[in-house]
Order: C-alpha cells, then sequence, then structure tokens
C-alpha cells in the first residue's frame, strides 16, 4: 500500500512540474488564439492540458528562434496559438516537410 501511495504521489509531482510560467507575451497570444484562454483559465486546467499549453507555446518560440526554420516536428496545438503564430507554425512546416520531399527525390 505504501508503494502504491508514493507512487501515486510521484505522478502528482511529475504532472505538476509539467506546468510552465507564462509571459506576458503568451498571455496575449492566448488570448488571440482559438482558446482565448486566460492566466486564470490556465491555472485551472487539468495538468496535462496545462503541459499542451506549455509545450505549445514553447515549440512557436523556437521557430521564432530559428527565424522560421523547424528542424523537427513536435507536439503542439493550433488551439494556443495566435493566428499569425499559427501562420508562422504553417510556413515553418511547410517548409520542413518540403525538405523532406526534396531530400527523398520527391
Amino acid at each position: 500500500m505504501r508503494i502504491l501511495l508514493l507512487s501515486a504521489m510521484a505522478m502528482i509531482v511529475s504532472t505538476a512540474a509539467q506546468a510552465c510560467t507564462l509571459s506576458d507575451g503568451d498571455i496575449k497570444s492566448l488570448a488571440a488564439s482559438p482558446s482565448h484562454l486566460t492566466l486564470d483559465d490556465f491555472s485551472t486546467l487539468a495538468p496535462e492540458r496545462q503541459a499542451m499549453v506549455c509545450s505549445t507555446r514553447a515549440f512557436i518560440k523556437k521557430i521564432d528562434a530559428q527565424r522560421g526554420v523547424m528542424t523537427q516536428m513536435e507536439k503542439y496545438s493550433t488551439k494556443y496559438l495566435s493566428p499569425a503564430e499559427n501562420d508562422r507554425m504553417v510556413d515553418a512546416s511547410d517548409k520542413f516537410l518540403a525538405a523532406i520531399f526534396k531530400s527523398k527525390g520527391l
């Protein structure tokens, strides 16, 4: 029983640790996104949903830092991207896939 309780507690800590700290820019983008998410809304989301918000926000920041270049596809949700961010993500994805097709001779 003790091991089961410790395992459950470890899972709770693990999923809680996945949440990120959203910047003012993130909050502004989320408000303009299809989710219309606010900071208060974010704090009430289930841990796995918070993790998706965090990974999506991290991925668009990575794409922007790489000046629109995607080096690998990562899991994200368009629900947590502003329209302008979604356009940049689509452009980066198109370039990424075109490079793969080109390398395969397609």
